[in-house]
């Protein structure tokens, strides 16, 4: 027969510790006797009547709430809603191409084969992929008047960058965690501008696209659409046309393709764009023309390394006396530089569209925190990545900082170098990854940073200033 456990433990012997348990007597009652000799007739009580079915029920509970009603009242004013939220669903969809790498801006243009596709949405493959979604959206003045606007996210899976209006806004990584960015300095009630370039030299064309966005089924046909340049508050230009307004969706009313004027330093100017009472505005920025870049006779620019490893001495004594050795795009691989190990590898994720210039270093100095952002690309009619590649060196000064994306194995986020300088006598040499004889004939702010790496001190001003 089976031993029985619980039946053992219920027989087994209470252990030496039960002298010490105290038998708890019941309290004594005070002698207080009711009355039970004599009855009285008019203390007797009718039952109260029980509840039988679901029908009886519901009326009692009907009969409570009416009862309690005045207690449960809310007499507390009600609170004013701090937001107005528009549920955005209706997205389109694609993974990326080997095309968009060289041609983000273009992506953020619209172009490709896009799925429509309703959220929540996922495209696959698994594993680590790259994918793009789009929509639009209309603002109301409702929401402008509340200050802030928020593009908001439940969760993206892994990691997201987001742009509004071809601006970018912000990065998040991190799957079931909800996020959020404000955009209200990017979108508009009514009209919008939109450019793909905010700064331009002198006598360039500054194409604009001029949008009126109508977020309901009425259509009016009498309103004009004004636009005006003004420069320190003062209106250098004004034009207006009939405005073209169609219900329930964006509609593009043309370009506004001015010349730039002629300026004598880095100068502001403000467009702006008016339907009815309402208006909005972008900042935009002209350049003077950049005098050639050349390099200074204490410069020398290497474009390929195996230049500094044929007349290395050379170019190690130049440093040595005072001169200025440069190194532009080195392709992804280690490289002795001046006693120092470089090593260069491809942007992780994907290409950036722009660099930090916040590392204090003279070659930066006066340029503004948006300077090293969304270079625009002439040949693609938009902007694209102007870094594809970063760099770690022990020792060397950065002087342009990106980041190594997400590396493999969950690491985080870590600082590396678009471009840096590493002293060395009575010189130095600069490593530079970004392409700037590529960008500098349409780019004001790489000619300048392009100028300043080649003639030294003679460098041209790109203060924030503005005329």
């Amino acid at each position: 027969m089976n031993n029985d456990v619980f039946a053992d433990i219920g027989l087994r012997a209470l252990n030496s510790r039960q002298g010490n348990l105290e038998e708890v007597k019941p309290a004594e009652l005070p002698p207080i006797f009711l009355p039970s000799e004599k009855s009285d007739s008019g203390a007797a009580f009718e039952l109260a009547q029980k509840i039988d079915s679901a029908e009886e029920l519901a009326a009692e509970l009907a009969r409570q709430r009416q009862h309690y009603a005045p207690f449960l009242e809310d007499l507390a004013p009600p609170f004013p809603p701090m937001r107005i939220s528009k549920r955005i669903e209706e997205f389109q969809w694609r993974l990326e191409t080997a095309g968009d790498r060289k041609n983000f801006g273009g992506l953020l243009a619209g172009a490709g084969e896009w799925t429509e596709v309703k959220m929540p949405h996922y495209g696959g493959p698994i594993g680590r992929a790259v994918a793009y979604y789009r929509t639009s959206f209309s603002i109301t003045r409702e929401m402008l008047e509340k200050g802030s606007v928020f593009v908001c996210f439940r969760a993206v899976d892994y990691i997201a960058h987001v742009f509004v209006n071809a601006r970018f806004l912000g990065s998040h990584e991190g799957f079931f965690a909800p996020f959020e960015f404000e955009c209200g300095d990017v979108v508009n009630e009514g009209e919008n501008i939109r450019s793909d370039r905010w700064k331009f030299f002198e006598g360039e064309v500054m194409p604009f696209e001029f949008w009126v966005c109508n977020d309901t089924h009425h259509a009016p046909e009498d309103l004009l659409l004004r636009w005006q340049v003004e420069q320190k508050g003062r209106v250098v230009f004004a034009q207006k046309v009939p405005a073209r307004i169609e219900s329930t969706r964006a509609t593009f009313q043309g370009f506004f393709a001015p010349q730039a004027p002629a300026v004598a330093q880095r100068t502001q100017f403000t467009l702006r764009l008016a339907l009815g009472e309402i208006d909005t505005s972008i900042e935009y920025e002209v350049f003077p023309k950049l005098p050639l870049s050349r390099p200074s006779p204490c410069t020398r620019v290497i474009r390929d390394y195996a230049e500094y490893l044929r007349s290395r001495r050379e170019f190690d004594s130049m440093v040595c006396d005072g001169g200025r050795v440069v190194f532009l795009e080195l392709p992804p691989g280690e490289y002795e530089i001046g006693g120092s190990v470089v090593k260069v590898s491809e942007c992780m994720m994907r290409p950036r569209e722009f660099v930090s210039r916040a590392t204090g270093h003279p070659l930066v100095e006066g340029f503004g925190p948006e300077d090293f952002k969304c270079w625009y690309d002439p040949e693609a009619g938009w902007f694209r990545p102007l870094l594809g590649t970063v760099f770690e060196a022990e020792g060397w000064i950065p002087i342009l900082t990106s980041g190594n994306g997400v590396s493999g194995g969950g690491g985080t986020w870590k600082a590396k170098l678009a471009s840096a300088e590493l002293p060395a006598g009575n010189g130095s040499y600069i490593v530079c990854q970004i392409g700037l004889e590529a960008w500098a004939k349409h780019n004001p702010i790489a000619g300048i940073f392009l100028h300043r790496l080649m003639e030294g001190g003679s460098a041209p001003a790109a203060s924030n200033h503005v005329a």
